[in-house]
């Protein structure tokens, strides 16, 4: 499994779903934690999730693929 790492600048991103979403997530990782994150810390966290979710679209690609290739057999 390759992992991609994703370089995205949120200072480019227009205002919108995904920088809501973004706040969404902050807030809720930060209420989780019981504390503000500074903005370096929230960077790293950022990051470590967006690895995750690589790994889960990963996951997910191959149980897809894994489907669709039994089912053609069947």
């Amino acid at each position: 499994m390759t992992l991609h790492t994703l370089n995205l600048d949120p200072a480019r991103w227009p205002s919108g779903p995904a920088r809501e979403k973004e706040s969404a997530a902050r807030a809720a990782i930060e209420a989780g934690a019981g504390r503000t994150f500074g903005n370096s810390e929230w960077d790293r966290a950022r990051a470590r999730l967006l690895t995750f979710v690589s790994i889960l679209r990963a996951w997910h690609q191959e149980v897809t693929t894994s489907e669709s290739e039994l089912r053609r057999a069947a």
